[in-house]
Order: C-alpha cells, then structure tokens, then sequence
C-alpha cells in the first residue's frame, strides 16, 4: 500500500511532481518524464543512470505544458515526447498537443572498415551509433564513425529543405593538447578549410591526404522548391587526431543558411562546448 515501508532500495521522494513516465534507452540510460507541482503546467525531462538510482538536471521542453505527459524511446538515440499544451484565451481553455522527438547524444562506437569515399551511405548500413546535431533552425545531421589502421572516417547525413551555398559542416578533432584542435570544414561542394587552432589562433593548414565527397539532394540556392539535404563523407589521416584508451574527443558546428544572402546559423551538440574538450563526445575507435 502507499503507506509500506517497501523494499530497502526504494527511492522516495526524489522529486516534487506527478503523472511520471519512465523509459529505457538500449544504451543503458533511463528517461524520465513528469509535470511539476500542482500550481504548474510544467513538462519535465531528466536524464538518468541505468539501474534509474541517479538522474541529472530537470529539463523544461515545452514552452507550454499541461498535465499527463509520456515518453515513447522509439529507436536507439531518439525519444518522442508528448505532452497536452493548455493556454487560456478569455473564459476558453484551449487544450492542443505538444509532440517532438528529442535525441540522445553519448559516447558512441566506431566501425572498423575502410569506405570508399564517394558521398554514398550504402556502406555505413550495419553502423548505427550517432551523434545529432539540430536544435536551433530547420536543418539537422546526424554523424557516423569509421576507422581502420590509417584514418579515420565521417558519415555525415544532413537533412535541409533549403540547400545553399552557406551551408557548411565544421569537423573538430582533439589534438591531446589542453586547448588546441584541428577543424576541418566542408561545404557543397567539398573541402572549404582546414585550420589548426593554437591556443591563440587559426593557421592555414595543408589538405595533404584528406578526402571528402559530397552527395546533394536538391537543388542549391534556389528557394522554388524543397530540397532533401545532403551527404557528406570524409576521410582524415589519423596523425591527425589523438585517441587516448581507444577514445577519440570530436565536437562539430553545423552552419546554415536558408537564402543564399540571408543570416547563417550556427548549431552544435546541446552539451558541447568548444573550450571544454571534456564536455566533447567521445568515439570508441580502438
């Protein structure tokens, strides 16, 4: 009954909130969704431990809630989160639907296999693990790992219904050092730049035996019709990038522009700051 005792690991009052749902990643991590107190209409998010002992800081989703939220884990790396959106207009309660399906970002595991770097997926099928990037404007990415004894592969798929000339992709690698990275950046139509931050600034670096191609999927620059995104697959020497205990830190931005004169945006991962290689996710490469 509410009034037991119950078993010595029970956890009671760990959070002030009600209508709480609770599902699994099957990568380990819990997801537990909740409104808040009864005074709020509040949609609560946070992310938890395995064994659901542990949870991290509470999340607010939705702008606007409402009561009895779920949570549906609905792949590997995504969940969707619903929740009722109440707003009053005059003496009228009007009750409509959020819904959105959120993805988890973590330490994720490399292919070992050797691409042929053509702008193609086909090869990547049996690769699942990936990081997601897309939160501030319309267009998205989701990113792929490869290795074999000599470099280091990317499988970058990006979703954008508005394909243009500004639309760029940064790849960041850890170079063992405190504060200094290379950042490789690839456009439509392939390598753009590739950089060695020092601590202070950028320097120009040699292109010598990096690769990448670019598939597209649209049309670029013109804004009369509705493009699919594109396709972008490199290949870097691993000389260039320091993996430690079989863990390779990455970070990456992606740049976009919906008109080809318009403002471009920049987006990265959630948690990721460009300062702090500890907050980068890591790549099991070895």
């Amino acid at each position: 009954d509410t009034d037991e005792t119950g078993p010595a690991t029970k956890f009671a009052n760990m959070f002030s909130g009600a209508g709480p749902y609770l599902g699994q990643f099957k990568s380990g991590e819990t997801l537990l969704t909740y409104n808040g107190a009864t005074n709020t209409r509040n949609f609560f998010v946070r992310l938890g431990s395995a064994d659901a002992k542990s949870f991290g800081a509470e999340m607010n989703v939705f702008d606007i809630g409402g009561f009895w939220g779920s949570c549906f884990v609905d792949s590997t790396h995504s969940a969707i989160l619903t929740s009722p959106r109440i707003t009053e207009s005059g003496n009228a309660t009007i009750s409509e639907l959020n819904i959105s399906r959120f993805y988890l970002n973590h330490d994720i595991n490399a292919k070992k296999f050797t691409p042929i770097i053509d702008g193609g997926n086909e090869e990547w099928n049996d690769s699942a693990d990936a990081l997601f990037i897309g939160s501030v404007c319309q267009a998205q990415s989701s990113i792929r790992f490869g290795y074999d004894e000599e470099h280091i592969y990317i499988l970058c798929e990006r979703l954008d219904y508005n394909l243009t000339s500004g639309d760029i992709m940064s790849f960041i690698f850890d170079d063992g050092s405190n504060s200094c990275f290379y950042d490789l950046k690839v456009d439509l139509d392939g390598i753009s730049s590739f950089t060695y931050y020092d601590g202070t600034k950028r320097n120009e670096m040699s292109y010598e035996g990096i690769e990448a191609a670019v598939y597209i999927d649209g049309s670029v620059d013109n804004q009369e019709d509705k493009d699919v995104g594109a396709i972008y697959e490199v290949k870097i020497p691993r000389k260039y990038i320091h993996v430690s205990d079989g863990k390779m830190k990455f970070n990456s931005f992606l740049y976009n522009k919906d008109n080809k004169n318009g403002k471009s945006v920049t987006d990265t991962f959630d948690m990721a700051e460009v300062t702090d290689k500890s907050s980068w996710p890591r790549i099991n490469i070895d």
